[in-house]
């Protein structure tokens, strides 16, 4: 992910509210030429994130705010949008655990609809969003995320000795090893 903070493709920021000492901090992404999407995370108490506020931000333009809590899970760390616009991947963590979202980025955008196209749970082992490919989203995870789905979730007796890669294929969102 460092090499999309270098390209500012995502960062994370300090933020601090005037009123009342919030604090908390700011996940965002380029989701054009001149718009970022931003989602501020509020954390009135220690370490605890209460609030996860959506606004895009354009030039020119108030900002726009899309919707509250929008992800599965409240602390967003990762937002990144597909080369051609159309899905965004959304990594968020609650209690240390991840949850990796695919959103329909326009439904988004125009109308601050949250339309997941794709989820992916993990448990009890871990996710990392990678980058995106003409076709697919690339992520490693500890888990066989090709081997899960709703009537059989992973155990932990399944989990590999090594991160491996993964692909989520645009076309049904089936997910396929990378070879």
């Amino acid at each position: 992910m460092a090499w999309l903070a270098a390209l500012g493709l995502v960062c994370a920021i300090p933020a601090a509210s005037a009123a009342g000492g919030t604090s908390g901090r700011e996940i965002s992404a380029r989701v054009s030429n001149d718009c970022r999407l931003v989602v501020v995370l509020s954390t009135p108490k220690a370490e605890t994130i209460d609030d996860a506020t959506w606004i895009l931000q354009c030039p020119r333009e108030r900002p726009r705010e899309l919707g509250r809590n929008l992800s599965a899970l409240l602390a967003v760390d990762t937002l990144l949008p597909s080369p051609d616009g159309r899905f965004l991947a959304v990594l968020s963590h609650g209690e240390g655990h991840p949850w990796l979202e695919v959103v329909d980025l326009h439904r988004l955008l125009d109308r601050g609809r949250y339309a997941v196209l794709r989820e992916v749970n993990p448990y009890p082992g871990t996710i990392v969003v990678e980058h995106w490919l003409a076709d697919a989203l690339v992520v490693r995870s500890d888990m066989p995320l090709d081997q899960a789905d709703a009537e059989h979730p992973l155990r932990a007796d399944q989990m590999l000795d090594q991160l491996r890669g993964f692909r989520l294929l645009h076309d049904g969102w089936r997910i396929v090893p990378e070879r």
